[in-house]
């Protein structure tokens, strides 16, 4: 059904005026794929009374005004920022900090998250739990192995398994986020600063 009105939408906002023609194209695309899939699109012009072609031609108008309303306002917003001074946006780092600690936290819970999995698919849920309790609920090793009945030794080196695997999984985060293999150790350096 579209392909009947593609191509006499597509001449259409060719002539309109201030309409550059590769902005047509792409407009006329947007809003045969966008607007027109809407699940009440069809109902609200069988309501409508008009023919399909006007009803179109409408909604494609109306598309273009809002596309031209969010540039004018994109470019308001533009040209207020390189109005303000650098000292406003030095302000700014508060929000920056706050971000990066915010994004810092939620990579290392998901590092966390994956590490607690693996161990569990890998059998090793001692080593999770034995790591879990000494680093995070600051258990002694001691007093693990005790309750555990295995040596202080044991049970620390079932922990540093756990920390290798988090240290990889961490690594695999930065790296997908754009850091460098080679300055992964720093950057880990870096995101503990944040983190006090």
């Amino acid at each position: 059904m579209t392909s009947l009105y593609l191509k006499p939408l597509t001449r259409y906002a060719y002539s309109l005026k201030n309409m550059d023609p590769s902005d047509a194209d792409d407009l006329v695309h947007d809003f045969l794929a966008v607007r027109i899939r809407r699940p009440d699109y069809f109902g609200d012009w069988e309501k409508s009374g008009r023919p399909l072609r006007r009803w179109l031609m409408n909604g494609f108008l109306f598309l273009m005004r809002s596309q031209r309303r969010q540039l004018a306002n994109r470019r308001r917003i533009e040209e207020s920022l390189a109005r303000q001074s650098t000292s406003d946006h030095e302000t700014d780092a508060d929000a920056f900090a706050r971000f990066e600690r915010l994004w810092t936290v939620n990579l290392i819970r998901r590092a966390i998250d994956e590490t607690s999995q693996s161990c569990i698919d890998s059998g090793l849920d001692d080593h999770w739990e034995g790591f879990r309790r000494h680093h995070i609920d600051a258990v002694p090793f001691r007093r693990i192995a005790e309750q555990r009945g295995e040596s202080p030794r044991r049970v620390a080196r079932m922990s540093r398994t756990v920390v290798e695997r988090l240290r990889r999984n961490i690594q695999k985060l930065l790296e997908r986020d754009g850091v460098d293999s080679g300055a992964v150790g720093e950057e880990i350096g870096r995101l503990l600063e944040v983190l006090q």
